[in-house]
Formats: structure tokens, sequence, C-alpha cells
């Protein structure tokens, strides 16, 4: 499906450049975009969260979500059931893991997975990139959009993510 767009819309999302799509202009653009727990926004030296390219961006949450950003700074990406403290369980879980296997193996404190999976706080993006990494889950769109994506689609995604404190 190809997707027509303004370009100046396209300029507000993805910066000047070639491409007449929100396709083509995210793989050409370098502008950056920093996904936090429940939105995304354009990157700024501030802001702390998973960076993200824009290609990136658009793969994961699409269109419809980025051409909302100019207008309200940020956008909206958590679904209801698509939590950490839901999915982090449940892919545990899966994997047969306990909590104290996934502390080992992701680096992160049993303390701080506790309190993921039992909502009590959020945890810094960097904690969750962890845990979603450690159980093979796409740590761009963990708890956001749809819960899972497919390993073969996860290292082509969240290729040059970088996830800041």
């Amino acid at each position: 499906m190809i997707e027509n767009a303004d370009p100046f819309e396209l300029d507000d999302v993805f910066g000047p450049g070639p491409g007449e799509t929100p396709a083509e202009r995210a793989r050409q653009s370098s502008q950056r975009f920093v996904r936090c727990h429940t939105a995304i926004a354009h990157d700024s030296p501030d802001a702390g969260g998973l960076k993200i390219s824009a290609q990136q961006a658009y793969e994961a949450f699409g269109w419809e979500i980025l051409r909302q950003i100019p207008d309200r700074l940020s956008v909206g990406i958590v679904r209801r059931g698509c939590q950490a403290k839901e999915i982090l369980p449940k892919a545990r879980a899966a994997a047969g893991l306990s909590r104290e296997d996934i502390a080992a193996r992701s680096g992160v404190s049993l303390d701080d997975i506790v309190i993921v999976e039992d909502g009590r706080r959020s945890m810094p993006m960097a904690i969750l990139v962890k845990l979603a990494e450690t159980l093979g889950l796409c740590p761009i769109r963990f708890g956001a959009v749809d819960c899972t994506l497919a390993a073969s689609d996860k290292g082509k995604m969240t290729q040059g993510a970088q996830a800041s404190i």
C-alpha cells in the first residue's frame, strides 16, 4: 500500500528531503525520534528514552501515528493489554524462565523486575529495553501497538536504537 502525504506534512515529520511517500521519506531521513514509556516524539538533546531512526519509527508505528507529532509534540502509543506489567510475566512464562533467570540474563535487579511485573511504578526505558531483549521482544514496540514481533523483524527494527536513562 502506498500512502499519499502532503509534501509539507512529510517535511514536518521527517525534515526536508527526497521521497514522495512516508515510507520513502522515512528511509532517507536523518530525523531521529524518541520513544518513552507511553509516547513517541521527535528527538531532542535532553530527551530520555529509546532513540530510534525515522525508518524504525515508521516501521514500528506507521504514518498515522507519526503524522500527529508536529501538532501534538508527542503521541501516545500504549495499548491496553500491552503494558510491561502484563507482557513481561507472559513472555517470561512462555520462555520457561523465572524472575531470577531474567535478572541473571538481563543484568536487571530482581527487585526492579518485581516492580515492573507488579506495575508499581514506571522503570527507565533502558531497563525495559534490557528486559525486552532478554525475552526476545522488540524493545521499540514493547508495550505499544501489538505486543510481539517476529524475531527476524526485531533485528532489522532495533539496529541502531539507543536507550538513554
